[in-house]
C-alpha cells in the first residue's frame, strides 16, 4: 500500500441522478490498488482553479473492491434554498462541472476506522 498521494485517471463518469455522479478512477501507474472495507473513504488532493492551495477532501468509496478501479459517488452540494448568496460546495462543484474523463486527480490509499465488520452476524443497525 502506498502512503503518499498517487495519481489516478478518471476513466468514466456515470450520471446517477440529477444531483449525483459516480467517478471511476484507475491508477495512472497501472499498479495494484489497496483493498478496502465497506464504509472506508478515499483521501483526495484536488487542484481547484482559484484556490491558493490544494483542496483536501475525503469521499466514501461507493462500490465493492475491484482490483482495477475505485468508484466514488458524489452529490453536488447546492447553496441552501434560504440563502442562494452562499456558494455551492467547492469540491462537489469541481467534480460535477470541471472534472472530465481523462483528467487526473491525486488520492491516498483508502482509510477510515468507520467501516462495516464483515465478520459480524448481527444486523448493521439495531432497533
Amino acid at each position: 500500500m502506498w502512503t503518499s498521494y498517487r495519481k489516478f485517471i478518471v476513466r468514466s463518469i456515470l450520471e446517477e441522478s440529477e444531483t449525483a455522479k459516480s467517478f471511476i478512477l484507475v491508477p495512472l501507474d497501472g499498479g495494484p490498488l489497496a483493498p478496502f472495507f465497506p464504509g472506508q473513504h478515499l483521501p483526495l488532493r484536488l487542484h481547484v482553479s482559484g484556490q491558493p492551495r490544494p483542496v483536501i477532501r475525503c469521499y466514501t468509496l461507493s462500490d465493492c473492491f475491484h482490483q482495477r478501479h475505485y468508484r466514488l459517488t458524489i452529490k453536488k452540494e447546492m447553496p441552501p434554498p434560504n440563502n442562494a448568496n452562499l456558494p455551492a460546495g467547492l469540491s462537489s462543484t469541481y467534480f460535477h462541472e470541471v472534472l472530465q474523463v481523462g483528467d487526473t486527480i491525486e488520492a491516498k490509499a483508502p482509510s477510515g476506522k468507520f467501516y462495516i465488520d464483515l465478520n459480524q452476524t448481527h444486523p448493521i443497525a439495531r432497533q
